[in-house]
């Protein structure tokens, strides 16, 4: 069999098993998808032939994304700060569409579970990646001094402002003074 050679002949698959995405060029595949290829061998005594399926998978993207930290505010809205697409083959066309975040918990704490709604992506090529959602992501709710006052005056009453302390579990004073639920009620949130 010495002097003989060898050729490839490629084709899209078509045994139900395709995507769609499937693209020669050149006689080569060249998207994502189910292929065969038909290896020949010839020289003067011998012809012979077989083919075979393969596969070329999708390749996975990863997001890199950072969410802002944020004063405490009474809700678990989120801001994306940053959001990087990695796996991209250079040339190619695939763009990111950021999903939604929100922070698991409206209350004042550290690293903090973002949730987000689905990231996705777009493009000419985008039928040969495939997008894995970001996990594990975090994020702070900052405590903040809202001023407090005295309801209006009776008797004895001042009507010394103070500064309570919002985002946590209870509210505090700041200054150490102690406010009981009867004296709680006399104290109000003042809008700025």
């Amino acid at each position: 069999m010495s002097g003989g050679a060898w050729t490839y002949t490629y084709a899209i698959a078509t045994d139900g098993t395709q995507t769609g995405n499937e693209k020669l060029s050149n006689g080569k595949p060249l998207n994502a998808g189910s292929y065969t290829v038909t290896a020949t061998y010839e020289d003067s005594d011998n012809l012979g032939s077989k083919t075979v399926k393969f596969t070329i998978t999708q390749k996975e993207l990863t997001v890199d994304v950072a969410v802002n930290n944020k004063p405490y505010d009474g809700t678990n809205t989120a801001t994306i700060a940053s959001a990087a697409l990695n796996g991209v083959i250079t040339g190619d066309n695939v763009t990111l569409t950021n999903g939604t975040p929100t922070f698991s918990s409206a209350e004042a704490a550290n690293d903090i579970t973002i949730n987000f709604t689905a990231f996705s992506t777009s493009g000419d090529d985008v039928g040969n990646y495939i997008l894995t959602q970001p996990g594990g992501v975090t994020a702070n709710i900052t405590e903040v001094l809202t001023p407090v006052e005295d309801s209006p005056k009776t008797g004895d009453d001042s009507n010394t402002t103070l500064w309570l302390l919002l985002g946590g579990a209870s509210l505090t004073i700041l200054g150490g003074m102690a406010i009981t639920e009867r004296k709680r009620k006399k104290y109000k949130v003042v809008k700025k």
